[in-house]
């Protein structure tokens, strides 16, 4: 698998992984089986393929379009399920066959639109702001730096944290852990700053990584689906720990407890479905604009992506409830994109992987129960090795 093969993958799991915090949303935090996914997503595509190419408009005006369509969507399958007491597995069928006929009206009756030579879009403008080669490769060096320096110094600050409340608990450290933290941040600092100025400083090296990083649509994509992915997490971190969003977190845990808290539950169930399709919406607006078109079936399958993608973060990554667990799903989404695009260069075709992408779910799902009945601690196993 080339390296150009392998930055598409990732910048296709990354604009997906938004996509998979969305199902995520209504399949774990909400506990609601919701199919209305496969129109959502269809939907964003659509409506940004009409806003940009059909209409000519902004490209970051028509995503944000195509987000608000998402959360018309979900607020059809939560209308359904809250007022007309429609099961949820029923309102998110009626609401997907429904969207099917209302994104043919949205592309104006075409099952199929590309976007021009020369069309501005999202991806097109991130192209722009790489240039050359050369620039792409020293963007691309730079925000792995600061990526890898803002994670420790949030472990950093974190261990501290940490450990100030165990000591105002009462409770004993690890001496050995505490030296590994303190000493390893700072260390590890040095290291990586060291090695990012030999690189800036070395032609041979930064001259290979233009190579490795040129300037198109696959650096762009991973960009674009960086700054997607960063701005989502972060608003739906901000969201989940205010009032309203315990209330829909706890929603999803036990319905009847929290209604008997006074909390209107079925609002809970339309806000968590809003926010779940919306996030849909936006990765197929986004979609739309890397693969250059929007089709009327291109939702088909989405829901097995997005659980795909939900359980391989879940189970290699971190567990449902952790805080990191929103980093986990995308994780999860960019691993599942490099494996098909593994099994796709091994000359499998095309039509078969709907196949593969259902056997790999599988295959994932039965993970836990394997694990289970072994006896098997998979992180304890990974970090052995």
């Amino acid at each position: 698998m080339g390296i150009n093969v392998l930055l598409t993958a990732i910048g296709m799991g990354l604009l997906w992984g938004v996509m998979a915090i969305g199902v995520y949303i209504t399949y774990r935090v909400l506990n609601y089986a919701d199919l209305t996914a496969e129109g959502s997503f269809t939907l964003g595509a659509a409506v940004a393929a009409w806003f940009i190419v059909l209409n000519g408009g902004d490209p970051f005006l028509g995503t944000l379009i195509a987000t608000g369509a998402g959360v018309l969507a979900g607020f059809a399958t939560g209308f359904l399920h809250t007022v007309f007491k429609i099961p949820p597995l029923l309102s998110g069928i009626l609401s997907m066959t429904a969207l099917y006929s209302v994104n043919l009206r949205v592309m104006q009756n075409n099952a199929n639109i590309p976007i021009r030579r020369g069309m501005d879009t999202v991806m097109s403008r991130m192209t722009d702001v790489l240039g050359s080669n050369e620039r792409s490769a020293l963007i691309v060096i730079c925000v792995a730096f600061g990526a890898a320096i803002f994670n420790l110094a949030m472990l950093y600050i974190n261990s501290a944290r940490k450990r100030k409340r165990l000591l105002r608990e009462g409770e004993d450290i690890c001496r050995v852990r505490k030296l590994a933290v303190f000493i390893g941040v700072p260390v590890a600092t040095v290291v990586i700053t060291v090695a990012f100025v030999v690189t800036l400083m070395s032609d041979s090296a930064m001259a290979q990584l233009a190579v490795w990083f040129p300037a198109g649509s696959a650096v762009a994509s991973i960009f674009v689906g960086l700054i997607a992915v960063f701005i989502v997490i972060v608003l739906l971190k901000i969201f989940f720990n205010t009032e309203l969003g315990y209330a829909l977190r706890a929603t999803g845990d036990n319905e009847n407890m929290v209604r008997a808290q006074g909390v209107n539950t079925n609002l809970m169930k339309i806000l968590g479905l809003i926010i779940g399709n919306a996030c849909v919406a936006l990765s197929g607006a986004l979609v739309f604009q890397l693969q250059g078109f929007a089709d009327i079936n291109m939702g088909i399958g989405t829901i097995v992506i997005g659980l795909a993608s939900v359980i391989i973060g879940e189970v290699i990554f971190s567990q449902k409830h952790s805080h990191r667990v929103f980093n986990a799903v995308v994780l999860g989404s960019i691993l599942y994109r490099i494996i098909i695009a593994f099994v796709l260069n091994r000359d499998i075709h095309p039509n078969d992987l709907r196949l593969i992408s259902a056997v790999l779910l599988a295959v994932v799902l039965a993970i836990p129960m394997l694990r289970a009945k072994f006896n098997i601690d998979l992180k304890k196993l990974l970090g052995r090795g």
